[in-house]
């Protein structure tokens, strides 16, 4: 079946868009590695996670966009898509969300560590408070 050229430049500007989505969604993984260190495993886990929803993206739009014919101009405008937000807006939004996320990450062990201090205090006192009693009242 041919398409038109305007088909094909759709087609085309879809795959460019579904890359620079890939790019957006492989940016989370790389978030998530900055603000939590992983082991090897995990990092093979995730990168094996983003590599089966890439082929799942493009299977789709090679499906729906191209009645499921192979074109080398979408793989092309996927991996367009990619290096223009790796180049473009990667670099801003990781920056950023790292930043919130640390800052989250820094109040949220600022308050376990007071809860666990307050807690520990708790468990001090009462500790003391059984043994004065203990001494005051031997069996």
């Amino acid at each position: 079946m041919i398409l038109s050229i305007s088909s094909q430049a759709i087609a085309f500007l879809a795959s460019a868009l579904a890359g620079f989505g890939l790019g957006f969604f492989y940016d989370f993984f790389r978030i998530l590695r900055r603000v939590m260190r992983h082991k090897t495993a995990a990092t093979t886990i995730q990168d094996a996670l983003f590599w089966i929803a890439a082929v799942l993206v493009i299977f789709y739009f090679l499906l729906h966009l191209n009645q499921g014919q192979i074109r080398g101009y979408l793989f092309l405008g996927a991996l367009l898509g990619i290096i223009v937000y790796l180049h473009t807006l990667s670099r801003l939004f990781v920056k950023f969300a790292v930043a919130v996320l640390n800052i989250v990450k820094k109040g949220l062990l600022k308050g376990a560590r007071c809860v666990r201090m307050k807690g520990n205090n708790a468990y001090q006192k009462m500790r003391g408070r059984c043994k004065r009693a203990e001494e005051a009242h031997p069996d």
